[in-house]
């Protein structure tokens, strides 16, 4: 799951253990975001935002330096936004965050606010190594899919080819 999609993936996992191999984390937040990232994401992804504003906090939370946020910039649906926060918070985190006893890879953009350098091991500390593979990605943040895909895809064909069958 990626971003939003990642309390999806480990509440899956959690409702069926006996249909998840394993899970996939791709700029899943830590386990207390920073209010301040949560702040820009709500401008960033808000289209009755100035433009200039918008681009700013996307720059800020989902891109790494140099890298382009402008497409973006439309995509965001303030209605799919609000059921994607009534979920989260509808559901208490203690409920979904283990994901189960699957397998977690935490995909990270080396860069992601979200994720940022002190809690890039929480869920190791948290699961253990033998649960927990943690991918740092170079030169991406949040839009760590788009900012370099071939490494996304090289990590979780990596982590996947090594799950029990």
């Amino acid at each position: 799951g990626h971003a939003f999609g990642h309390f999806v993936a480990k509440m899956t996992a959690v409702d069926f253990p006996e249909l998840t191999r394993g899970v996939i984390l791709i700029g899943a937040a830590q386990k207390n975001p920073d209010p301040a990232v949560q702040r820009a994401v709500a401008i960033a992804t808000d289209p009755t935002q100035p433009e200039a504003d918008r681009l700013a906090n996307l720059k800020k939370v989902f891109f790494a330096p140099g890298n382009d946020p402008l497409p973006w910039l439309k995509g965001f649906h303030a209605d799919v936004q609000k059921s994607e926060a009534s979920a989260r918070d509808a559901t208490p985190q203690k409920e979904y965050w283990s994901a189960g006893r699957a397998p977690l890879l935490d995909i990270q953009g080396a860069d992601d606010p979200y994720r940022p350098p002190s809690s890039r091991n929480e869920l190791v500390e948290e699961f253990g190594p033998s649960r927990v593979t943690t991918a740092l990605i170079p030169h991406s943040a949040h839009a760590v899919i788009m900012e370099q895909p071939a490494a996304v895809a090289s990590a979780i064909l990596d982590w996947a080819r090594k799950l029990p069958r």
